[in-house]
């Protein structure tokens, strides 16, 4: 934390239940469903004056069947109107985020009318715009055209204040004063270091909503931890149930914890609309980008709760169908994924296959049986699709 290095332990499903961190916030919460109860993750949106319900008692496979009403006597929807299209239409949103994770929740919110201005220093632009030293990077204006940039930024306002100065702070309250919501993913220090902490933004307008979202949420001993979107995923675990049996914690390359992060923010500022519409109150949302991974891994945390441990690691392949998984194909970077889902579509599959000494094996016709020979399946896959365009 000290060196502000985005560093992050990988745990397993044990370590994440008894980690202290998540603990302190509250991030899991007690299922009941008949007579057994266990853990999971519970709502990252941690609404500071509007807190949700804790934990509850879901129920059993048929339980509500009885109360469903048939169709006919099912209440009409009303017909959408082209009004309904902008319904945040009036609500302005000063938008303090840069990268992917915060720009996506605004962008949601501009996409749904709301008007945002998207507040940049010359001296720290929004890092997605990217950065290049050669002439034609500023001749040409390629940081307005950075199509990644563009894309997470549409439908907003920019400007651009020095917050360090008391110019620049002057001008952002005075943005602050007239809006309904303030966004940040600054890690949790920047802001209060600025003198706007979440306390002070609340007094300059009480009906604000001020969402924050560093990687651990404001509260805990590891608050002040940087992180990108890949140290959200580490952070969450789910590299210690992706891979195979035998891999090190395993990656999945995109960066997730951001998008995932940014449409959770974005669930959290309508909520918090909500919230403002029914009490004209503001308030803070303290969202931790890591509890917003942990639906990912709610299995594996739900299985390690329920029984004591995770069960061992699959790779690509279903705990039901067989085959299932990604195989290459002819050409470079070529894939196709092929789930067989009932003993019908295995046969199908020989057949594409022209493999009818497959299709006539006895020990191959259930989903037990090729789990059995799934190691052979997946090699007669493979040396077929050697030949074969996806």
């Amino acid at each position: 934390i000290e060196l502000r290095i985005p560093l992050a332990i990988v745990p397993d499903m044990k370590e994440l239940l008894e980690q202290d961190v998540q603990r302190a916030r509250g991030a899991f919460g007690t299922v009941t469903v008949g007579t057994a109860s266990f853990e999971g993750p519970v709502l990252p949106q941690y609404l500071t004056r509007s807190r949700p319900k804790p934990n509850g008692r879901a129920p059993l496979a048929g339980a509500d069947d009885k109360g469903a009403l048939p169709a006919h006597q099912r209440k009409a929807t009303r017909a959408a109107t082209p009004q309904d299209a902008l319904p945040l239409k009036g609500l302005r949103i000063i938008d303090l985020t840069m990268g992917w994770a915060g720009p996506t929740a605004t962008r949601q919110m501009g996409d749904l009318g709301a008007d945002i201005i998207k507040v940049e220093s010359c001296q720290y632009p929004d890092w997605f715009r990217g950065t290049d030293t050669r002439p034609p990077y500023h001749e040409e204006r390629t940081y307005e055209k950075t199509y990644w940039f563009q894309m997470n930024n549409r439908n907003k306002r920019g400007i651009t204040l020095d917050l360090t100065t008391e110019a620049g702070l002057s001008l952002l309250k005075r943005l602050m004063k007239d809006a309904d919501a303030v966004i940040d993913n600054y890690a949790a220090d920047v802001m209060p270091r600025l003198g706007l902490g979440v306390e002070d933004i609340l007094k300059i307008n009480p009906r604000l909503i001020v969402v924050t979202m560093p990687a651990f949420g404001m509260t805990g001993k590891w608050s002040g931890v940087r992180a990108y979107g890949s140290t959200l995923e580490q952070a969450s675990g789910l590299p210690s149930v992706t891979g195979g049996p035998d891999d090190p914690p395993v990656m999945l390359h995109a960066a997730i914890g951001d998008p995932i992060g940014g449409l959770n923010a974005a669930a959290a500022l309508l909520l918090g609309f909500m919230q403002q519409r029914n009490t004209g109150e503001g308030q803070h949302i303290d969202l931790s980008q890591v509890e917003c991974m942990l639906p990912m891994v709610a299995p594996s945390i739900l299985e390690q709760s329920a029984t004591g441990a995770t069960s061992p690691r699959i790779g690509n392949r279903h705990p039901q169908y067989v085959p299932n998984g990604c195989f290459p194909t002819l050409g470079i970077d070529q894939w196709i994924t092929i789930a067989v889902r009932s003993d019908d579509e295995w046969k199908a599959l020989c057949g594409v296959m022209r493999r009818a000494d497959l299709a006539a094996n006895a020990e191959l016709a259930t989903a037990e049986g090729r789990r059995q020979h799934e190691d052979s399946i997946e090699v007669a896959i493979r040396h077929w699709l050697a030949d074969v365009r996806p």
